[in-house]
C-alpha cells in the first residue's frame, strides 16, 4: 500500500479487504500512519447496519460461489475494526445507482 501511494500519488486506488484489514496491531498502526495524510479514504458498504451489509454481500457472493469459507471470510472483513479505523468517509450504497454513489463520493472529496 505504501509503495503504491508513493508511486501513484494522484490516482484513485481500490484497496479491498486484503489491504484494509490488519490482524496485527503493529501493521494496523503502520497503515494508519501511512494513510494519515490522505483525506479521501472511502469505505463503501451496502448499509449502515452491519448485518444488512453482510446479508447483501453474501447474497451477491452466492451468485458466484457456494463456498461457505468465502462467506465467513467476507463477514470477518466487514466486521473488522480496521475498516472503520482507516476510512475517513463511509458511503452506504443500497438503493443507490452507481452514479448516485459516485456523486456522493465526489461531494465528499476534500
Amino acid at each position: 500500500m505504501k509503495r503504491v501511494l508513493e508511486d501513484y500519488p494522484n490516482y484513485i486506488h481500490d484497496f479491498g479487504a486484503v489491504h484494509s484489514v490488519y490482524e496485527d496491531e503493529c501493521l494496523l498502526q503502520e497503515a494508519q500512519v501511512i494513510l494519515e495524510k490522505h483525506k479521501n479514504i472511502f469505505l463503501l458498504l451496502p448499509s449502515s447496519d452491519i448485518n444488512e451489509s453482510i446479508n447483501t454481500l453474501t447474497e451477491r457472493l452466492s451468485k458466484i460461489t457456494d463456498d461457505k469459507s468465502v462467506f465467513e471470510l467476507n463477514e470477518h472483513f466487514i466486521r473488522h475494526k480496521s475498516n472503520s479505523i482507516l476510512s475517513k468517509h463511509i458511503i452506504y450504497a443500497n438503493g443507490k445507482s452507481a452514479e448516485e454513489v459516485a456523486q456522493q463520493i465526489i461531494d465528499n472529496i476534500n
